[in-house]
């Protein structure tokens, strides 16, 4: 489920996740290396699949600016 922190344009920037605490306790369940595994692996299949303007358009959206 998606939805704004603030109603502000400017601070809305980017994405907020909100997740159950059941998905929440699911999620702890799941060993690190588990998660640390698959963390690889998209970083991985990313630096793939990727493209220069691609990368620079997700590092602009982390960072909030868009």
């Amino acid at each position: 489920c998606w939805r704004p922190l603030v109603s502000d344009p400017i601070l809305r920037r980017g994405v907020t996740r909100v997740y159950s605490l059941e998905k929440l306790l699911e999620f702890r369940a799941v060993p690190s290396v588990d998660k640390l595994r698959w963390l690889e692996e998209m970083r991985q299949f990313l630096d793939r699949f990727l493209t220069p303007e691609r990368r620079v358009l997700m590092a602009r959206f982390r960072r909030g600016e868009l």
